[in-house]
């Protein structure tokens, strides 16, 4: 109830109110609909707008706290196609976490992000916006995670995460994000664990500074237009479990020091490698997908490939192995 509230923040109360109101008729015009799809329930009706379906507040356990707005979760929400973010959900700025995936949200990612510093996750994914990425991302200083997968994003990807320190997820795959990886991202050091850029455009060569993600888990570029060498880099990542760089243009040798990895999954064909498969693979005894078809190698198949006892699906074909 608004009792629960101290009457200090009644401010901020009238502000969140008027951000979900303008989020409810952006949607659905204030026609109610929202309540009959269950994505804004009794949004009309409510005094608390903390109970409102998809809006979770800070409580503590006796239903007592600031009450702030915190969460906005419209996963799978019903929003009408050719719905716009409008820009005013930035007056939640004590959000700490905003999702709309797999919604029908469209046009441009309005760049109005700059005063939501407490929020922690963004999470637009398999949406339809268009355009790039706003830069006030950039600005949001204690981001955690960042998902822009499957829309219809362009232009060369954001260098906008040199401040990001807390970033440890980043996702941006499935989109039409074009030119070389932008060097903000491999400044982002020992926080990210997850760096998904795969089924782009992407052109130009892998930075030598990917061991410099000390942290990362999983890195995707499958299908993408990158080229050189493989960097040798990749075995300083101690933590790598799964390494997706298929459907590339990526030659030269396979690096040996890929064994330094734990990894699960490796996926490195559909490219232009060549020279011989590393014995060393067959050191990798976690592998369980090893996909290297559709290269140039050569030589002989290496025995040490028999150590690899969980591996499910193994892949050699279409190269010049004897």
């Amino acid at each position: 109830s608004v009792a629960a509230f101290e009457p200090r923040r009644m401010a901020d109360r009238v502000k969140t109110r008027y951000a979900l109101s303008v989020l409810n008729y952006t949607f659905w015009g204030g026609s109610g609909a929202g309540v009959a799809t269950d994505t804004f329930d009794a949004w009309s009706h409510e005094n608390d707008e903390c109970n409102f379906a998809r809006v979770f507040c800070e409580y503590d356990g006796e239903g007592f706290g600031d009450g702030l707005v915190r969460v906005l979760d419209f996963d799978e929400a019903d929003i009408p196609e050719g719905s716009v973010l409008p820009g005013e959900v930035t007056m939640l700025n004590d959000l700490n976490v905003l999702i709309f995936t797999s919604t029908r949200l469209g046009g441009k990612i309005p760049d109005v992000f700059s005063p939501m510093q407490d929020l922690r996750i963004l999470d637009l994914d398999d949406c339809v916006f268009t355009g790039t990425v706003p830069e006030s991302i950039g600005t949001l200083l204690n981001l955690e995670e960042l998902r822009l997968n499957d829309n219809i994003l362009e232009g060369p990807l954001p260098d906008i995460f040199w401040n990001l320190k807390f970033l440890r997820v980043l996702e941006l795959q499935k989109n039409l994000f074009s030119g070389t990886i932008s060097q903000s991202i491999w400044s982002l050091g020992p926080s990210l664990e997850d760096l998904r850029i795969g089924d782009n455009e992407l052109t130009g060569t892998l930075s030598t500074q990917i061991g410099n993600l000390r942290n990362l888990e999983r890195f995707w570029a499958y299908t993408n237009q990158l080229t050189g060498k493989i960097p040798t880099q990749f075995g300083q990542l101690s933590l790598l479990n799964d390494l997706a760089m298929d459907d590339n243009r990526f030659v030269g040798a396979i690096p040996k020091q890929l064994a330094s990895c734990p990894l699960t999954e490796l996926w490195l064909n559909t490219n232009r490698l060549s020279s011989s498969v590393p014995a060393a693979l067959g050191e990798i005894f976690g592998l369980e997908n090893l996909y290297l078809d559709e290269n140039l190698l050569t030589g002989t198949v290496p025995s040490q490939l028999g150590n690899l006892y969980n591996c499910t699906d193994l892949f050699l074909n279409n190269n010049k192995l004897s």
